[in-house]
């Protein structure tokens, strides 16, 4: 029997996500949107970035922070352009809980 090379144009995909106590927390597409966050400097050029509504980039962000216990992103004070989001400065977690499984990696 003949053995069959992979033909297919479309290349194989990878999901990836973060969960904490079994609970889903950051997945792809909030990775994007913290990356457009700290391009753009706001949470709606973010939405926008990844084609997104502003209404689910808030509520994704929000059930993230909540789900971790800390804030992910704040505001930026200021009128007009100046005004915006930026990323929280939150002290970074300590390597010793990814061993202790508090967070897996999922495929």
């Amino acid at each position: 029997m003949r053995s069959r090379a992979y033909s297919s144009s479309r290349p194989p995909s990878r999901r990836c996500w973060l969960e904490r106590d079994g609970q889903f927390v950051l997945g792809d597409g909030g990775l994007l949107l913290l990356l457009g966050i700290l391009k753009h400097g706001s949470l709606l050029g973010a939405a926008r970035q990844i084609r997104w509504s502003y209404r689910h980039a808030w509520g994704y962000l929000r059930r993230a922070e909540a789900a971790l216990g800390t804030r992910l992103t704040e505001a930026r004070p200021g009128k007009g352009a100046s005004r915006g989001r930026r990323t929280a400065r939150t002290p970074q977690p300590r390597p010793s809980r990814y061993r202790d499984g508090d967070w897996r990696l999922g495929r």
